[in-house]
């Protein structure tokens, strides 16, 4: 789908963002030195790099 696509929306194998900001285990905190949650505008570009993507595998790119 082209990038001009509804924020709200986000590609059917993308889990809402809500469900993503599950906490991460303090130990892997430690040892990766933050919280593995997205935050909103990593989320947006994950979910618009997507979009890209299916689009181009759709159309043979």
């Amino acid at each position: 789908m082209p990038m001009h696509q509804e924020k709200s929306r986000i590609p059917g194998r993308a889990r809402p963002f809500e469900k993503s900001q599950k906490p991460t285990p303090l130990w892997l905190k430690a040892l990766l030195g933050r919280e593995l949650a997205p935050s909103r505008e990593e989320y947006t570009a994950v979910n618009q790099a997507l979009w890209v993507g299916d689009y181009n595998m759709r159309s043979g790119r």
